[in-house]
């Protein structure tokens, strides 16, 4: 039997941090520039009430089976064995990819993205402590960021008027935020 390691605050920001991922900062300049900002917007807000329908499944899972796993371990209780190795190998599969996007994302060059990847196992090989310790610290970085963010605009669309519309060209709310 494993030993448990991580308390409270190191799980929420392993969950936040897993949101919350590198590609959040480009994604969202890119839906901004293209499709301006009420629209993405509406998409986060959609998005967030998918996360949170979400987060009662898995709650609800929870309860019903309150043993330590993922999805593939909720899988095998509900569905059985294959179905749960199955949701396993996606889980890799889906981790894989993602860790090697993110990568990428942080660099634009692949082999230096590999390099990141390799520093990244490595930070992983050394111990769960040490891991989560360096991602809660990534965490609250990268939330104190977009928080620095939303202020920014906030302080610059303080003056737009209150009649200035929810969806239209982005050139419009680029003038609004001061951009």
């Amino acid at each position: 039997m494993l030993a448990r390691t991580l308390g409270p605050g190191q799980l929420i920001a392993s969950g936040v941090g897993c949101m919350v991922g590198g590609g959040i900062f480009l994604t969202t300049s890119t839906m901004a520039r293209q499709y301006g900002a009420p629209s993405l917007l509406a998409g986060y807000l959609l998005a967030a009430f998918g996360c949170a329908l979400t987060a009662l499944c898995y709650a609800e899972f929870a309860a019903l089976e309150p043993v330590a796993g993922s999805a593939y371990q909720y899988a095998g209780a509900s569905l059985g064995s294959f179905a749960s190795w199955i949701i396993g190998c996606a889980l890799f599969l889906e981790y894989s990819f993602g860790s090697a996007a993110v990568a990428v994302l942080w660099t634009g060059n692949p082999r230096y993205a590999a390099a990141m990847a390799m520093a990244a196992t490595l930070l992983l090989a050394l111990g769960i402590r040490i891991s989560a310790g360096v991602n809660t610290a990534l965490v609250m970085l990268k939330c104190g960021t977009l928080l620095l963010f939303v202020a920014w605009i906030a302080y610059w669309a303080h003056g737009a008027p209150a009649t200035a519309p929810l969806s239209g060209p982005a050139d419009a709310w680029r003038t609004v935020a001061g951009l």
